[in-house]
């Protein structure tokens, strides 16, 4: 019993080999308090084998690794023998190693990988003695094994301990030598390509609650090569969750969507490096939370202008509204009449402008707007008033003005730059503000080169030019009030296409 170890605990464990009645050599495990007392004891083996426990180190689920080698009396040789026990010295699993002939490992050691590096020797891969290397994974499955010799021919070589050092390769130190004439062998490896390190720190935390709808997902991942990183994110509201992105660069994600409130989802995050390794990060969760309401915006800017007087017949009424919250939709209650307070005349309307004409000469008229989100919160405007015309008679002509396309270059509609002349390339909207104080604006009449394109009785006064035409052209508008007054203005404009 030579191996011994000292747990984080402050115990002892102590591993070797006993022979039985049978005379068979079998594994065997001690695990001692810190007054020397046995906590427990396994020994471990098979019929027909000899367990010889050559070195102990402690894994990193609490466990144990053991190695060293197992001789098989039918076969007639050794083979590297590796077991893995529990933290109460159960067996989990064992693994051999080697060839036909002589193999022994004499030192294991965790990675940081959390497999194992084994060093020890072999005689059956060439005529001589080799040093024998192995790396295996956290389940004793081999990744690859390395043969080290200090020369080809009449050499014995031994690894008797292993390292991983901080830049994550091997040390190892053994002998070498013939006849009886042996010298110290020490042997450093480069180490093989290393896998990612497991994505970690994840925000949201996980188990996180009351999540913004909108949040950022994060974590951290680093690579111990420095090799370039991508990531494959997998998101959802099962357990797995399914592939959302994958071949992702960099270690913030926001999903396309708002996730939905109240509702917890799974994410996990799997890193690639360049050299076809992968390194699956663990199932998280968070959940949403309800996101606080803001009350839409209060009903303003009032046309007509509260107070104002001489306003026309026909008219439609508009004011400002909307919600601060992006996803809110917003519906509006109108209180319009003579009477104060008005009697509401429109619910759960969706537009910021009404028509109220015709109305009455020289009548006060009074009108409110409520709005109201689909959370049920509500933003009452203030009371407005306004007065009509009170003249029988209109002879004052409306106003009339082409406010688009103005001094500038037009492509498919959008302004390109300023330019000393209108000069339009496909499609332009064609805008018109047309204003009337006394009756108000019965209609308005567009004409290009003279021919009339379209006839407009309602606000807003817009209309597309799509037509394809080249070379200059005057496009002018004619606006009515509702005494048939009128007012006209024209602009010039190049156009193609």
């Amino acid at each position: 019993m030579t191996y011994w170890l000292v747990t984080g605990d402050g115990y002892y464990i102590l591993a070797g080999y006993t022979e039985s009645g049978n005379g068979d050599k079998d594994a065997i495990i001690i695990k001692l308090d810190p007054d020397g007392n046995v906590r427990w004891q396994r020994v471990i083996g098979e019929d027909g084998y000899d367990e010889i426990i050559r070195s102990i180190d402690l894994a990193s689920d609490g466990g144990y690794i053991l190695a060293g080698c197992a001789y098989n009396y039918s076969a007639g040789n050794a083979d590297v023998y590796v077991m893995k026990v529990n933290s109460n010295g159960i067996k989990e699993w064992c693994r051999f190693f080697g060839g036909d002939n002589y193999d022994e490992a004499y030192c294991i050691k965790q990675t940081h990988d959390g497999g194992y590096i084994l060093a020890g020797v072999t005689q059956s891969f060439n005529q001589d003695q080799d040093i024998y290397v192995i790396k295996i994974n956290g389940y004793g499955e081999e990744e690859w094994y390395k043969l080290i010799s200090h020369q080809p021919y009449n050499c014995e070589d031994s690894g008797r301990s292993i390292v991983q050092t901080r830049d994550y390769c091997y040390a190892i130190a053994g002998s070498t030598g013939s006849s009886n004439n042996y010298d110290i062998y020490v042997v450093k490896l480069d180490h093989e390509n290393l896998s990612p390190e497991q994505p970690n720190h994840p925000i949201p935390w996980d188990g996180e609650t009351d999540v913004d709808i909108d949040t950022i997902l994060s974590w951290c991942c680093s690579d111990p090569d420095n090799d370039p990183l991508t990531f494959d994110i997998y998101l959802g509201t099962e357990n797995p969750p399914p592939l959302v992105e994958t071949g992702y660069r960099y270690t913030e994600y926001q999903y396309p969507e708002l996730f939905e409130t109240n509702t917890t989802y799974y994410w996990m995050v799997v890193a690639h490096d360049n050299h076809n390794h992968e390194t699956a990060g663990p199932v998280w969760k968070f959940t949403t939370g309800y996101p606080q309401n803001t009350p839409p915006y209060t009903p303003s800017s009032p046309y007509p202008e509260n107070g104002s007087v001489d306003v026309p017949l026909n008219i439609t009424l508009r004011w400002k509204g909307g919600d601060p919250d992006p996803n809110d939709s917003v519906v509006y209650d109108i209180m319009f009449g003579t009477e104060n307070p008005p009697p509401k005349i429109v619910e759960n309307y969706t537009m910021t402008n009404l028509s109220v004409s015709p109305l009455n000469r020289n009548t006060t008229y009074y009108w409110r707007v409520i709005s109201r989100d689909d959370h049920g919160a509500v933003s009452a405007g203030p009371l407005w008033h306004f007065t009509t015309i009170a003249s029988e008679s209109d002879d004052i002509p409306p106003c009339v003005k082409i406010i688009r396309p103005g001094r500038a270059v037009y492509l498919f509609n959008h302004e390109i730059i300023r330019f000393p002349v209108t000069l339009v390339i496909g499609y332009v909207e064609i805008e018109i503000k047309a204003v009337d104080n006394e009756t108000g604006i019965s209609h308005v009449e567009i004409y290009v080169d003279s021919v009339m394109k379209a006839n407009l009785s309602s606000e807003p006064f817009t209309w597309r030019w799509s037509d394809v035409m080249f070379g200059i052209h005057t496009i002018k508008v004619i606006a009515y009030d509702n005494n048939r007054n009128t007012a006209e203005d024209s602009i010039i404009v190049w156009k193609f296409f």
